[in-house]
């Protein structure tokens, strides 16, 4: 199915698809054949239900925004120049800021911790994200590939698996 094509796709309940047009993103024909909308508010409600703490859908924006400058800057090189230093973070700061449909302004104030950048420009930011990376238990894995193992109708040991992850 392309994006925008609804004409036979159907939500997990049963609900028809129904295409958007503008920023409303999601919407679902319900069994009574009426189209509703799904606002930020309710996505909102929801992750705070399964979440169990005060989270919303900006969160996960400005972590998207973090860890894809992050990820941008991370291998990079810091160049010589303070000037072309700023140039690579401003850059890593706009790709994130165009994936969001963001300001550049917005995403580096909102989004970019100065520790990020600083680490950046003294060429230790590579050490930073792999420690990040490491910081995530073993069993914390673990139990992350279970559950989603299990959600997929897999055993919990990844039993049949091709050693591929979805």
């Amino acid at each position: 199915m392309q994006p925008g094509d609804c004409s036979t796709a159907t939500t997990p309940n049963g609900s028809a698809c129904v295409k958007s047009i503008g920023r409303r993103l999601f919407q679902f024909r319900d069994h009574d054949g009426n189209v509703r909308q799904v606002t930020a508010r309710d996505v909102n409600r929801f992750l705070r239900e399964i979440a169990g703490v005060e989270i919303s859908l900006k969160d996960f924006r400005t972590l998207f925004a973090f860890v894809s400058v992050l990820e941008a800057l991370a291998p990079a090189e810091p160049t010589t120049s303070q000037r072309a230093r700023r140039r690579q973070v401003l850059d890593a700061i706009r790709a994130a800021a165009d994936a969001l449909g963001n300001t550049p302004a917005i995403c580096g104030k909102s989004c970019v911790h100065e520790t990020v950048v600083t680490a950046f420009e003294q060429g230790t930011l590579e050490q930073f994200a792999d420690m990040l990376r490491r910081a995530r238990s073993t069993g914390r894995r673990e139990k992350a590939d279970t559950s989603s193992g299990e959600r997929r109708g897999r055993s919990p040991a990844g039993a049949g698996m091709n050693g591929t992850r979805a």
